[in-house]
């Protein structure tokens, strides 16, 4: 494992320290999260993005909770067919350990599409 030491401004260290704060907040007895945790957990998200451009993956941000039923509905199917693809390995990643993270995000996301689409329910049967 290497070591690698790194310069930030005072500004990001203060929003380090902040976030670290609020992570340990809600971690169990014990464990902590340290600097070094933060700033290699960014550069392995980096490097994660940097892969994905690579092979042309493309993420988009999508504001949820102003999306309607149908638009929900149309990003689930293309969620569901995401996962299929990556399931079926057929998709650029040739890496397992890739392909389980890509498929772990796309559970996550059709999980949060499926919990407001929930709530469209609810408000129709309260209605």
């Amino acid at each position: 494992m290497a070591s690698i030491n790194v310069r930030i401004s005072s500004e990001l260290e203060d929003k380090l320290e902040e976030l670290q704060k609020e992570i340990s907040k809600d971690l169990p007895r014990g464990a902590e999260v340290t600097m070094s945790s933060l700033v290699r957990g960014a550069l392995e998200k980096l490097i994660e993005e940097y892969e994905e451009e690579k092979n042309f993956i493309v993420t988009t941000k999508t504001p949820l909770l102003e999306a309607s039923r149908g638009e929900l509905e149309c990003l689930k199917e293309i969620k569901i067919h995401e996962r299929l693809r990556v399931l079926s390995g057929n998709v650029e990643e040739s890496d397992f350990k890739s392909r389980q993270k890509i498929e772990s995000k796309i559970k996550k996301d059709l999980s949060t599409i499926d919990f407001i689409l929930k709530r469209f329910k609810e408000d129709d049967l309260n209605q």
